[in-house]
């Protein structure tokens, strides 16, 4: 599903208004506004795709996590500079390493986009935490996240809850 950010901006953030009201359902952002090549409104837009996005269940009050695999499509690096949603509490990205024998996860600060290429977030490695979920995450449901990224858009990433 290739994304143009402008256009579904405006789906993503009355999914996020209706979540935040206790409507329940996540944004679906393969419905709703698309642009096409011939919409003047959207020809400078980065063209970002998110897909196979999926997290693991967990209960309310606990940690999951969210992996996908992230193309940018255009000729315009850009940057994730932070994420929402309404899951959980929190949300970052993080990075497992292994130091010294022993497995670690930092929070990045910023992950980088590069025009042209494509970035995986995947077990035991760069992943999105969601810290003190808010409700319990089971299998078959799905996450609304939204990256928050440099240009000052956001794309919209709905993830499937699946055991890994």
């Amino acid at each position: 599903m290739v994304i143009r950010l402008r256009k579904i901006f405006a789906v993503f953030a009355s999914g996020v208004a209706a979540l935040a009201c206790g409507g329940g359902a996540d944004v679906d952002p393969s419905r709703g506004a698309r642009a096409t090549d011939d919409d003047p409104t959207v020809a400078a837009a980065v063209t970002l795709e998110a897909r196979e996005a999926w997290a693991r269940p967990a209960d309310s009050g606990a940690t999951s996590a969210a992996y996908l695999v992230l193309a940018n499509r255009g000729t315009t690096a850009d940057t994730v500079v932070g994420l929402v949603t309404e899951a959980a509490e929190s949300a970052a990205v993080h990075q497992t390493m292994q130091r010294e024998g022993t497995m670690h996860m930092s929070a990045l600060p910023v992950l980088p986009l590069p025009a042209g290429a494509e970035v995986s977030l995947a077990p035991l490695g760069t992943h999105v935490m969601l810290l003190r979920l808010r409700r319990a995450l089971r299998a078959g449901d799905t996450v609304a996240i939204g990256l928050l990224l440099a240009s000052g858009d956001t794309l919209p990433v709905s993830a499937v809850i699946r055991a890994p």
